[in-house]
């Protein structure tokens, strides 16, 4: 999303089945609040009370900075997860759990 968004094509991550059936500015605001919650620097990060008046208001936000990881897009997150590599650019990996 954050390639997308720093391209201006956020939009093509919203499910094309869903036609022109919503407006497209909601749309990327809706976006744009998303980035502002996974930046890198945590103290950027709004709080929820924030996220919901973002929501409910037109008042114009800020632009997302650097989200704090970003998924290498050529990975395969479940071959990535099991082989023991990182999954994203910062090398965080994923844990998943299973039951014996």
């Amino acid at each position: 999303v954050w390639k997308l968004w720093t391209e201006g094509r956020a939009l093509d991550v919203v499910d094309s089945t869903l036609g022109q059936s919503y407006p497209p500015e909601i749309a990327l605001r809706c976006i744009q609040i998303g980035l502002l919650c996974v930046q890198e620097s945590v103290n950027n990060r709004p709080s929820m009370l924030e996220v919901v008046f973002m929501l409910r208001n037109e008042a114009p936000i800020c632009s997302p900075q650097k989200p704090a990881f970003l998924f290498n897009g050529n990975l395969d997150m479940k071959d990535s997860s099991t082989s023991g590599g990182g999954s994203s650019v910062n090398e965080v990996t994923v844990t998943t759990i299973s039951a014996r």
